[in-house]
């Protein structure tokens, strides 16, 4: 009965395959999104290294001490020789960085949002070194993530021009655009990705519109104009930009108007 039952308890090697399996369904996701022409993610450009910098730091959590509470899960994992669960938390935690970088040089698909499946990996090593290092340093462990924490968040959701957001003011955006709804007689997003943020503060966003006066709620990383085969495709290829607000360097309210309207 004690051979049998050790037997079927797992062992290192299938443990480590598991652990690589974690990375199948993402990786698989992955590659059907950055194949073939025309495609979500043909607009990724090749990660510099404060892109991989900021992904690793925003993805383990706690502005970067979740990195190093995970060194330290491992290092406790690997002294209370538990080598196995060591590799499993560490190809989840560090794999899906290595998988979206490694083809990033011929075709680039490193994106943060799509590596976030790494981050319980991040948890569950930082609640091993916190718990794996003493009741003492434990609990220095724990407020020092937690502080770190809180302005982690504050940075992360701040609208100054070097914040996260980089000013991506929606309220604002939205409340002129509201302020002002009697100069348009429609308010459209683009890209149309964007609309529930739009929607969220209010905005009464419609898909499309040919008005002769439109309020044109945009998100942009570059900050360029909306190109014109867009305009066309939205209603409004032959109005003209009588007006534009900036709300940070993301977001914009523009008023588009018909040339010949009254």
């Amino acid at each position: 009965m004690a051979q049998r039952r050790q037997k079927l308890r797992p062992t290192a090697h299938s443990r480590r395959s598991s652990s690589l399996a974690v990375a199948v369904p993402w990786a698989a996701t992955i590659a059907m999104r950055s194949t073939g022409a025309g495609v979500g993610m043909n607009w990724l450009t090749a990660p510099s290294p404060s892109t991989v910098a900021h992904a690793v730091l925003d993805i383990s959590g706690a502005a970067g001490f979740g990195l190093l509470l995970a060194v330290v899960g491992l290092v406790v994992l690997y002294l209370a020789r538990r080598t196995d669960l060591a590799v499993w938390l560490g190809v989840w935690a560090f794999a899906p960085f290595v998988l979206a970088l490694v083809p990033s040089s011929v075709r680039p698909i490193f994106l943060d949002r799509f590596i976030i499946v790494a981050a319980p990996a991040f948890a569950l090593l930082a609640g091993v070194a916190v718990t794996g290092i003493g009741r003492r340093f434990g609990a220095v462990a724990a407020v020092a993530a937690l502080v770190a924490t809180s302005l982690g968040l504050v940075a992360w959701y701040q609208t100054a021009d070097h914040g996260n957001w980089r000013g991506e003011d929606w309220r604002s955006a939205v409340g002129a655009v509201l302020a002002r709804s009697g100069e348009a007689d429609a308010v459209v997003v683009v890209p149309w990705s964007a609309r529930p943020a739009a929607a969220y503060y209010g905005a009464p966003v419609t898909a499309t519109s040919t008005a002769d006066s439109i309020w044109v709620l945009t998100w942009s990383e570059t900050a360029d104009d909306i190109r014109a085969e867009d305009r066309r495709a939205l209603g409004f290829g032959d109005h003209v930009r009588v007006e534009k607000q900036q709300f940070g360097r993301r977001v914009s309210a523009q008023l588009w108007t018909r040339p010949d309207s009254p």
